[in-house]
């Protein structure tokens, strides 16, 4: 197995996340293993500074099927000008939920509605961290995903709704 990764002008195709700008990169993995059959690539984020990795789930970016000898190419757009923060209501996939563009040193206000959040970003955060805090009424059930590269990290909601700081290792 041989991979190879670069930085390239191209844009995600499966980064669900809204557009914005940040690094591309472009992952080429070549299965040459002697197994016969199909191989997977992921590619993981790195966990959060804050808070503890007791408390992440790291998801990852999953290439399609590679047969062998073959190469699969996995892109992605990274850095920290393309942080997007999402919630989900507990038992909800993150796939293909569109996230609000987000910035270090933000404050981020979430909402529950009808059945829908609303994330208000706004400047006057921590630097190098993202403040979330929670209106009454959010399901504490649910989580918070901020997806940082490759693919989003997954945080509970804390009890009693308390401010939770994301600090992202980039």
């Amino acid at each position: 197995m041989s991979i190879q990764m670069t930085n390239s002008g191209s844009d995600a195709p499966q980064d669900t996340s809204p557009a914005t700008t940040g690094t591309a990169f472009t992952l080429s993995a070549a299965n040459g293993s002697t197994v016969p059959g199909v191989q997977y690539f992921n590619v993981f984020p790195p966990a959060l500074k804050s808070p503890s990795a007791k408390f992440q789930i790291l998801t990852a970016l999953v290439s399609d099927p590679t047969p062998q000898n073959a190469t699969a190419t996995l892109t992605w757009t990274g850095g920290a000008n393309a942080l997007t923060l999402f919630a989900l209501v507990d038992g909800k996939s993150p796939i293909n939920v569109q996230g609000t563009p987000v910035a270090l040193g933000d404050t981020v206000a979430v909402a529950w509605a009808d059945g829908v959040f609303t994330i208000t970003p706004a400047t006057g955060g921590p630097a190098g961290a993202i403040e979330v805090t929670f209106a009454a009424g959010v399901p504490v059930e649910s989580q918070i995903g901020l997806v940082v590269g490759p693919a989003p990290i997954l945080v509970p909601i804390p009890i009693g709704l308390s401010p939770l700081t994301l600090e992202p290792d980039l």
